[in-house]
């Protein structure tokens, strides 16, 4: 459905010029949680620089997992298993951030996602756009209209701050540590 491209490029290392084939497909297919830059022992030299951190926040657009009917026809098989091996290699991104935090490479890491069930929230906001308001939202590649715009990102932006305040009390609004030493809060939910 999305095609990659696919182009043959030159390179040049050590003064010395190389045509290499190079396939480009949308992040999300390799890694659709963003994390592959954060991983302190990642190369800056090679790879985008984007510092060190040693909290993270990994906001996903999805919802918990969902065990539907079993397929028994080959086209709905297929897209059960890819949704498997998709979900498969989420997993192992997040089981990469329960290792660095195991390992003392980060303090912490958050990651709320739209389909988080309300009632599990420790401080949810007054105005909280409700699960039930965006669960479900296709992703069919159509223009989405403001108004679903401005619901995902207030949930999701929502979903930080609850979890913020729950898990890095620490933090005020604006992400400044006012703890004054205090030691954070570790978690993720």
């Amino acid at each position: 459905a999305l095609p990659a491209i696919d182009q043959w490029m030159a390179f040049e290392k050590d003064g010395r010029t190389k045509d290499q084939r190079v396939t480009l497909t949308d992040g999300g297919v390799y890694d659709n949680l963003g994390l592959s830059v954060f991983w302190p022992d990642r190369d800056p030299s090679i790879s985008l620089d984007v510092g060190i951190h040693d909290r993270i926040i990994a906001c996903r657009a999805g919802d918990a997992l969902d065990v539907g009917d079993p397929a028994s026809m080959i086209f709905p098989r297929l897209k059960a298993a890819f949704e498997s091996i998709f979900a498969r290699a989420q997993n192992q991104s997040m089981k990469g951030l329960y290792d660095l935090l195991d390992a003392g490479r980060i303090k912490g890491f958050l990651l709320p996602y739209l389909g988080q069930f309300d009632e599990r929230l420790l401080v949810p906001p007054a105005d909280l756009v409700t699960r039930e308001s965006v669960v479900g939202y296709p992703t069919d590649f159509s223009a989405m209209p403001p108004e679903w715009i401005d619901r995902l990102s207030r949930r999701g932006e929502q979903l930080v701050i609850a979890l913020l305040a729950e898990r890095w009390p620490e933090f005020d609004r604006d992400g400044r540590d006012g703890s004054s030493g205090r030691a954070p809060v570790e978690g993720q939910a």
